[in-house]
């Protein structure tokens, strides 16, 4: 048995204790998840629907079917292909039936087809499917862990190689561009399993730009003297991404900057260090936070300390103040306090690490360490 049938039963498990009848998973990383299929966003319903007995089923049009053998998929559900001019809620309302029932829908479903389930299912009640799909993807097995290794190992050569990088008199994306080659050259070298280059480099936010915690609208000329915080992370390895900010900045070195930057590097250890089974999500937020009010900067500080991470750059759980869900091992997370000075610059650190039975690991190891450059 495939480990996507395995995730189907155990779906159906959750479904049972939940009193959930169906499934509906449209398209996302969740039915890659389930099912090792990928299919984007599209006005064409493709929906792979899960009763809490018995086989599956996934509706989807009928010129797209083809795609399940040419990508070597297991296909251990029905396929109800429809053609274009057919209505293909006309296959979900016949499995569903005219009874009430519970269905369970995934975030990222889109509206369009809600709004016809509603009206075509008068009796079913909508609730969101985190009780199944959001408890099973929060926890990462063996080998979802090893992926994240795998590429946190070349990230960490990836950042190491661009702190030799020039920045001074350079456009950011010009930078940016930088990192992409240094990817290009690093991630073969990482040999199996594959790691995929993202599709754009992102760019260091420098200067004024990098005062947002999302960053400045325009680019920069980065100049002497300008802090930097770049998210660098970027690729997958078997549909795992990386994701990692580090901060720098160009020489010459200022003390007000030193003295943040160990500040954010202190509270960024200090959170990591508060982790492990059974603690709540919020309380590694409230540790960080600890340590920056202590210095008094809390105030610049206007984000979540962390987000969970696998298959998508933002998942289950969130580490955040007023979430009291308990961490359990194998939870992967970002831990990424910054602070962010309105007019000047910002500063963030961030690692994605994963609980372990007793603590918890990260998955990188590169310098954390005060870097001036060129």
């Amino acid at each position: 048995m495939s480990i996507f049938e395995k995730r189907c039963e155990k779906a159906q498990k959750l479904m049972a204790e939940a009193g959930i009848d169906f499934l509906f998973i449209g398209g996302g990383t969740d039915t890659k998840y389930m099912i090792d299929y990928s299919h984007g966003e599209s006005e064409r319903l493709a929906l792979l629907l899960l009763p809490v007995e018995g086989k599956g089923s996934f509706i989807g049009p009928r010129f797209e079917m083809p795609r399940f053998e040419h990508s070597g998929t297991k296909v251990f559900f029905d396929l109800l292909a429809w053609d274009e001019w057919e209505d293909p809620i006309d296959y979900v309302a016949e499995l569903v039936g005219p009874n009430a029932a519970t269905v369970a829908i995934n975030d990222t479903h889109q509206a369009r087809f809600v709004t016809k389930y509603l009206r075509r299912l008068p009796k079913a009640k909508v609730i969101s499917a985190f009780p199944v799909l959001g408890e099973m993807r929060m926890r990462k097995d063996e080998a979802e862990i090893g992926y994240l290794i795998h590429i946190g190992k070349a990230l960490d050569r990836a950042w190491e190689a661009a702190l030799r990088l020039q920045y001074s008199g350079r456009r950011e994306s010009e930078v940016g561009q930088d990192l992409m080659e240094i990817k290009r050259k690093i991630f073969p070298e990482a040999g199996s399993p594959q790691i995929t280059l993202p599709r754009r480099s992102g760019r260091p936010m420098s200067g004024l730009n990098s005062a947002s915690a999302h960053g400045g609208g325009g680019e920069r000329v980065i100049e002497k003297g300008d802090p930097f915080w770049w998210e660098m992370g970027g690729g997958s390895c078997m549909g795992y991404v990386g994701d990692k900010t580090r901060s720098a900045q160009v020489g010459p070195a200022t003390d007000e900057y030193r003295t943040m930057y160990e500040i954010v590097k202190e509270c960024q250890q200090t959170a990591f260090e508060a982790i492990r089974p059974g603690v709540t999500c919020e309380s590694i937020d409230l540790a960080g936070r600890a340590v920056l009010d202590k210095y008094g900067v809390g105030k610049y500080l206007d984000h979540r300390i962390g987000h969970g991470l696998g298959m998508n750059g933002h998942e289950y759980p969130y580490i955040v103040r007023g979430n009291k869900r308990l961490l359990e091992p194998g939870m992967v997370f970002s831990v990424e306090p910054g602070l962010y000075l309105p007019g000047k610059w910002g500063i963030r650190i961030e690692d994605i690490v994963y609980v372990t039975e007793d603590g918890a690991e990260s998955f990188f190891h590169s310098t954390k360490e005060f870097n001036e450059v060129s």
